[in-house]
């Protein structure tokens, strides 16, 4: 079956409930959309495929009327399937392409809007995430960890895990053109993103302490510890070097330890965001608008 074709069956099988033959969809979560919520929905389509659905209500029949609500801007939404080894699968053509009307679909009075987003799911290292943007806002849907034994069957996807909403925008500590540092939690008390002109570093600052009071600064812990670079395009930014424990920096009678890792280089106005996983949380953290 044609990509298009399949696409449009997963659309209407969404909206309508029917096609029992079709694999299972999960509903990963919700983000806020024009006074009502969107979906995110996740469905593998074959053994080796897998779409990823925006989907909002557009329009609904009501006993009070007709109720129309904004429908999506194509070129305002993406989504990306983050792998546990920091990089993301690769993206399919979308439906519809960017900037194209949305695919509508009506059922019980209701027109439904769907974006949908396929993507390749090659054997390799496991799926950890979801993330989407709508608006300019990202959106995180953690996946749960599979056994050995569903790693080998590969034989559908398990219930999403729990839903990781963005909150309000975080406000940076430091915009610079080539450095934004922007608070963070879970023992790293900042996330520094730096354009080093061949490469990207991102540091990940551990707690200060006091110097000359017997403290000693400790680095964020390795373990789960994970970042990924997003571009706003779909993809991310490839790792140039694993994570490292950096050097001890004295500043202002403070001590502090960080790790950091290097990454491939891209411009900051190509990127949309940075999320670390620590602690088993995602937290994301989104580049400023140019200019600010």
């Amino acid at each position: 079956m044609r990509p298009d074709l399949l696409l449009a069956v997963v659309i209407a099988a969404a909206a309508s409930g029917v096609g029992a033959q079709m694999p299972r969809i999960e509903t990963l979560g919700s983000f806020p959309w024009d006074g009502s919520t969107g979906s995110v929905l996740l469905q593998r389509v074959s053994d080796d495929r897998i779409v990823v659905q925006l989907r909002i209500v557009a329009g609904s029949q009501t006993s009070a009327g007709r109720v129309q609500r904004r429908t999506f801007q194509t070129d305002a939404v993406e989504a990306w399937v983050l792998l546990d080894d920091g990089n993301a699968l690769e993206q399919l053509p979308r439906q519809p392409p960017k900037g194209a009307p949305p695919v509508g679909v009506g059922n019980a009075g209701d027109l439904y809007a769907f974006v949908s987003f396929g993507f390749k799911t090659p054997p390799g290292p496991e799926m950890v995430a979801v993330v989407v943007s709508v608006d300019g806002r990202h959106h995180v849907y953690a996946l749960p960890a599979k056994s050995g034994a569903e790693r080998a069957a590969s034989a559908g996807l398990r219930r999403a895990g729990a839903q990781q909403p963005s909150a309000e925008p975080v406000t940076p500590l430091i915009t610079q053109p080539r450095l934004i540092r922007w608070p963070l939690s879970d023992g790293i008390q900042a996330v520094t993103l730096m354009d080093q002109q061949t490469f990207l570093k991102v540091d990940l600052a551990g707690q200060s302490v006091p110097e000359g009071r017997g403290a000693t600064p400790v680095a964020p812990s390795p373990d789960g510890l994970q970042v990924w670079v997003l571009r706003k395009d779909g993809t991310v930014v490839s790792h140039r070097s694993p994570i490292r424990e950096a050097g001890l920096v004295s500043m202002g009678g403070w001590a502090t330890r960080s790790r950091e890792l290097t990454f491939a280089y891209a411009p900051f106005r190509d990127l949309a965001g940075v999320i670390v996983r620590v602690n088993g949380k995602l937290l994301v953290r989104e580049l400023p608008p140019p200019g600010r």
